[in-house]
């Protein structure tokens, strides 16, 4: 009995571990539609920035997808982004050059 009950909390514990983990962030596309110091608007959609929002560009050269830094200056309206948002705040900006 007791080498019964030590299996199934041993096998309890390693299915629960085993589950998929989602720290909260998810990610939007679209085209911007407005931005300043605090938030953008992107597809009508307002978001608050985060106070140490990464900006990245991504181009394309030969096939190949490449990164490089950017800043906030460098996003304008009309631009493709791709952005990590946690609930409304955005941490995470990257401007999609290679879709021009």
């Amino acid at each position: 009995m007791k080498k019964a009950v030590l299996i199934f909390v041993v096998f309890f514990i390693c299915a629960g571990t085993a589950l998929p983990y989602n720290d909260g962030h998810s990610t939007v596309t679209g085209i911007v539609n407005e931005i300043s110091s605090g938030f953008i608007v992107i597809d009508d959609e307002k978001y608050a920035l985060s106070p140490k929002c990464k900006v990245t560009i991504e181009y394309k050269v030969d096939n190949a997808f490449y990164l490089k830094p950017a800043r906030l200056v460098d996003i304008s309206r009309g631009y493709s982004v791709s952005v990590v948002k946690i609930a409304n705040t955005v941490t995470e900006i990257k401007i999609e050059r290679w879709k021009r």
